[in-house]
């Protein structure tokens, strides 16, 4: 009796959770429809921002390379 009274109490604790769950999706849910931008899009976003900033360092240092192979060369031809 002691035993199925425990198992009862777990099965309400793990329903109470699960509803509770399902409650936190929904208010989160509504609140991202309201606000009109879900979490994914400001996840893209986010990301979208990082690709560019990386790419602009990338073009940054082909560049700043660029100009140290161009000054290396110039100075090979003044030494010539």
């Amino acid at each position: 009796v002691h035993r199925r009274l425990r198992e009862e109490e777990t099965v309400c604790k793990v329903f109470a959770a699960v509803a509770i769950d399902a409650l936190s999706r929904n208010f989160q849910m509504a609140v991202e429809v309201k606000q009109g931008i879900t979490q994914l899009e400001i996840l893209y976003e986010e990301l979208t921002r990082e690709e560019i900033s990386k790419e602009k360092r990338k073009e940054k240092l082909r560049l700043k390379r660029k100009k140290k192979k161009e000054k290396k060369m110039e100075g090979v031809e003044k030494d010539e």
